[in-house]
């Protein structure tokens, strides 16, 4: 059975991802990111009603990699589907050549922050 889907919901989906995105954004530097890149559907422009806001922080921390998750998800509050990747600045230089996803976060992501 295929649902129908509203016209427009896509490009509704894409204003309130950004307008998270740029809200999340403005929080940043008093939680101590160094950098956010924003990957996925709204990164590659192709949000549809079910795209979720990606992001990935570098962060100086020595906090495990799941509680750094629960960290930033309970001060930002996020007001739509968030998937956020957090690394320290040494994992994330180390990734960058050897992860494909850090890889291809850096080539086809927006960095948001900086």
């Amino acid at each position: 059975m295929l649902l129908p889907i509203r016209i427009g919901f896509a490009q509704h989906r894409s204003q309130l991802l950004k307008h998270e995105m740029d809200r999340v954004v403005s929080e940043l530097p008093s939680l101590g990111i160094t950098k956010a890149i924003v990957v996925g559907d709204l990164a590659k422009y192709t949000v549809n009603p079910s795209s979720i806001l990606e992001m990935i922080f570098v962060h100086d921390t020595e906090a495990t990699f799941l509680d750094r998750i629960d960290f930033f998800t309970s001060h930002l509050t996020p007001l739509v589907g968030m998937d956020i990747s957090v690394y320290t600045p040494e994992e994330f230089s180390k990734l960058q050549d050897s992860n494909l996803f850090i890889m291809d976060a850096l080539k086809n992501g927006w960095v948001v922050y900086e």
